[in-house]
């Protein structure tokens, strides 16, 4: 039942895509008194986004919305619900090879970005992420700051709603991995796993869901369909029913800081530390629900 909702929530926000664009689409009035052959053209009405939520976001075109598109559902056939539906969940098993090849994937996905960008469409990368804008130490700052707080109201809502769900009857179980890492005690498959959570999944993740998908969304649809679609993508992703809530809400945190502060390098810096935190409480302290 978990994977078919999970699944239902999936195509749900893919049909919402040509929905919105419909609804969203603009409309250009005709003049009610129309000028004289000789009187100058007037300036085109400003679109509804402003040009300057995100750095240089308004360079995109059609075709990279359909790139993120393509990109974000391919991830989610990959990784999400559709490719994880077993119902209960497959056990996992963690190995060296196995952490390797997450790696691998994951640093392979921001390379294939990054090439698109950078070479296929001649952006510059760096200024169109707006990464490290601000300076190392003002960037680690800010995310610091957001993250502290975030961790703490999303770890008590985690808390009650398992709580709250046990109380009900309803058994839901945590992300495979959750249960895979408290097993481990490898030294180096604990780094290599340390190093996909806490680098290679931060940094693909970010990129795609928020580098690429949610500053094209902003560019063509109202920041709150934008901000809604990208975090739910980025929650149904990991296929969990459990997180699924905390995960569309750490989403929607990590779009709106990326919004204000112009700096991808921000929720990149925020998701290492919710990931690590997480990992570190999983092999240190692994009764504690995570």
């Amino acid at each position: 039942m978990e994977p078919v909702i999970l699944q239902s929530i999936l195509l749900a926000v893919l049909l919402s895509i040509p929905l919105m664009a419909w609804w969203h689409r603009p409309v250009t009035p005709a003049p009610l008194n129309p000028l004289p052959p000789d009187t100058p053209a007037a300036d085109p009405a400003p679109p509804p986004v402003p040009l300057d939520a995100l750095p240089l976001h308004q360079w995109w075109q059609r075709k990279d919305a359909w790139f993120a598109i393509i990109l974000t559902l391919g991830l989610s056939l990959i990784m999400g619900p559709v490719a994880n539906g077993s119902d209960p969940p497959r056990p996992l098993s963690l190995t060296p090879l196995h952490m390797q090849v997450q790696l691998v994937f994951q640093l392979g996905i921001a390379a294939l970005v990054i090439v698109f960008l950078k070479d296929y469409r001649g952006f510059p990368v760096r200024q169109l992420s707006g990464w490290f804008r601000t300076g190392i130490i003002a960037t680690t700052g800010t995310a610091l700051l957001w993250i502290i707080p975030t961790m703490l109201i999303l770890g008590a809502f985690n808390l009650g709603l398992i709580t709250l769900l046990k109380a009900s009857g309803v058994s839901l179980d945590a992300q495979p991995i959750t249960h895979a890492l408290k097993d481990v005690s490898n030294p180096s498959l604990l780094a290599l796993s340390a190093l996909a959570l806490a680098v290679g999944a931060p940094l693909m993740e970010e990129i795609v869901f928020r580098g690429v998908l949610y500053s094209n969304a902003r560019r063509w649809f109202p920041k709150w369909y934008a901000l809604a679609a990208s975090s739910i993508f980025f929650a149904v992703v990991h296929a969990n029913l459990l997180s699924f809530i905390p995960l569309a809400a750490l989403g929607a945190v990590f779009a709106e800081v990326y919004d204000r502060t112009r700096n991808l390098a921000v929720p990149v810096i925020m998701h290492g530390c919710f990931n690590l935190s997480n990992f570190l409480i999983l092999v240190f302290a692994p009764d504690v629900p995570v």
